[in-house]
């Protein structure tokens, strides 16, 4: 939609596309100049626990991760979790927030994760001004308004400069602040 080069991500070996049903995308997006790469060698089928594991290639590859609809147990959230172990930009789209298959968006959310409603959000945390301009107009405004200014990546910033002042320390994956304090 934007012009860039799309990259599929395979969960088997690279010398087939699972499910083979995505065959016909496979082809146009290697024939719009995209790319399909796999970490797994030729002849690895298909393997259930192979997915979640290739999804850290995906956030790998990107700048931003946008969770537009995921339930509880999603791979959304599997690579949501990726992105901010890899420093990477999360969003939650609005659209997503509503209904049973939102209950994983929803927790993103209410742990602080930022709402966009536009891929001008996005762009506009980085700097391009023209984001909204030209992109503005791929995601309308949809269900949820929000206010939260605070972006997961600043509080991720903030959290880590008070790992380093001391302030808090990592537990079990997780930031506490110090007792001794």
């Amino acid at each position: 939609a934007g012009g860039g080069q799309t990259i599929g991500v395979l969960g088997n070996g690279i010398d087939s596309v699972y499910p083979s049903t995505s065959n016909p995308i496979a082809r146009q997006m290697l024939l719009q100049g995209g790319t399909i790469i796999s970490e797994y060698p030729p002849g690895m089928p298909p393997r259930r626990y192979n997915f979640p594991a290739r999804n850290r290639i995906i956030s790998g590859l990107s700048r931003a991760v946008v969770v537009v609809q995921a339930p509880e147990r999603s791979g959304a959230l599997i690579t949501a979790d990726y992105a901010l172990e890899q420093g990477r930009d999360l969003y939650i789209h609005s659209a997503g927030l509503v209904g049973p298959s939102g209950r994983g968006s929803r927790k993103l959310f209410e742990a602080g994760g930022p709402c966009i409603d536009e891929i001008g959000d996005m762009f506009g945390d980085w700097g391009w001004d023209s984001g909204r301009s030209a992109f503005g107009s791929i995601w309308k405004k949809e269900v949820v308004n929000h206010n939260l200014k605070d972006k997961a990546g600043n509080r991720l910033a903030r959290l880590m400069e008070m790992e380093l002042s001391g302030e808090v320390e990592r537990n079990n994956g997780e930031f506490v602040l110090k007792r001794d304090r």
